[in-house]
């Protein structure tokens, strides 16, 4: 018995001795594998390492002290001689804007001059006409009198029904006077007062050109001016920039709805705008060039915008 139980302890003795030798061989494995990995991250890391751009010359320590870092080899002269180049670059480009800007308003104060013209000579010919219109109705009536007067000349009438008949058309005569008169005032009240309104806005839009040629002058400092007059064109540009925005999506949401509206009507049909019917080709073609009309009014309010920006960059440096 005494041999059998030795024989069970020796046994569960080896059992318990291979299992330690597969802890140890399994942590073994594990701490190669980690240096595995660790080897393969330094190689990485070299490798990094080396791919690493060099430092520019500037920031070589090689090359210089590192007290000199950021310095530059270039001669002042010739810094100096680039940042004058870039000036004389941003002076012409904001020559051309103004020379352009101010060329703008006095072809703008043209174009009003000659509407205001045209308007003023339609009211006039309609004042004209409206008083020539009167007085061809002013000469029938007292024609259309003469004749009454004599064709009652060969009938018998008293003094009183031929004074009546005079008087009767006095009366009509000074009503349709009075309305026409009236109207005729009026018609030249409203004449004059736009006349008024259009003289003022040619005033003001002189003063402002007047301002802008001010501004552009060496003569005397500007610079506050300026500033202050661009500020004001920009914010009315940004406005104009946000409703041109504005126009184009609501022409492309209407162009949209168009193509889809169409696409469920004519089906493929919309793909080849040749076989579309003809109002729904002028259609989808009217609806197309708004969109390309309302991209064009951003891309220029985009240009006003910029060209702003830049005098007010020329004014901050004036």
């Amino acid at each position: 018995k005494g041999d059998k139980d030795d024989a069970f302890i020796s046994h569960d003795v080896g059992e318990g001795a291979d299992e330690k030798r597969q802890l140890e061989t399994h942590e073994n494995r594990g701490d190669s594998d980690s240096m595995n990995s660790r080897i393969d991250d330094l190689a990485d890391s070299a490798t990094a390492a080396s791919a690493i751009t060099p430092p520019p010359p500037s920031f070589d320590p090689a090359l210089r002290s590192p007290i000199f870092f950021g310095y530059t080899d270039q001669p002042l002269r010739q810094a100096w001689h680039e940042e004058e180049q870039n000036q004389n670059i941003e002076q012409a480009k904001g020559d051309e804007i103004m020379k352009r800007k101010i060329k703008q308003k006095e072809l703008a104060i043209e174009e009003h001059t000659k509407d205001a013209a045209v308007r003023k000579q339609r009211r006039v010919e309609k004042f004209r006409k409206l008083q020539e219109l009167h007085d061809s109705a002013r000469q029938k009536r007292e024609s259309e009198l003469a004749d009454l007067l004599e064709t009652l000349s060969s009938v018998e009438y008293t003094a009183d029904m031929r004074d009546g008949l005079i008087r009767q058309h006095n009366i009509d005569a000074a009503a349709a006077d009075l309305a026409s008169n009236t109207e005729l005032e009026q018609m030249m009240k409203r004449h004059k007062s736009r006349c008024a309104t259009d003289d003022e806005k040619r005033k003001s839009m002189e003063k402002d050109l007047q301002k802008w040629r001010d501004m552009e002058s060496t003569a005397a400092p500007a610079g506050q001016q300026l500033e202050k007059a661009i500020e004001k064109e920009i914010k009315h540009c940004t406005v104009q920039l946000e409703k041109e925005t504005k126009g184009l999506d609501e022409a492309k949401e209407k162009l949209d709805a168009v193509q889809e509206d169409l696409l469920q009507t004519t089906g493929n049909r919309l793909r080849r705008k040749q076989k579309l019917g003809s109002a729904q080709r002028s259609l989808l073609l009217f609806v197309e060039s708004n969109v390309g009309e309302a991209e064009r009014l951003v891309q220029s309010a985009l240009q006003e915008l910029e060209d702003h920006e830049v005098l007010l960059h020329r004014a901050s440096h004036r």
